[in-house]
């Protein structure tokens, strides 16, 4: 497995990928080492995708919250 970037993904969809993965082997990895890492690497993503969010937000904007709260219906003309 590789750590990859946030918000990056890989899918296997289809037979022939899932044909052609292989494993190719282990390594030891030892909690008291990596578990350190894994919670830097949480709290730093953790960290971005809320500075991200925080910016991404403009005025009139609707959320998934506010859509079930209001109970509003697909011919809302709020919804875009």
């Amino acid at each position: 497995m590789h750590l990859g970037k946030l918000g990056e993904q890989f899918v296997l969809k289809s037979k022939r990928s899932f044909d052609r993965i292989r494993f190719t082997g282990c390594e030891i990895a030892e909690s008291e080492e990596w578990y350190a890492k894994k919670m830097l690497r949480d709290r730093t993503a953790r960290r971005e995708y809320f500075s991200v969010e925080r910016n991404r937000r403009e005025k009139g904007d609707i959320y998934i919250t506010q859509i079930m709260d209001e109970e509003m219906k697909p011919d809302d003309l709020r919804l875009r």
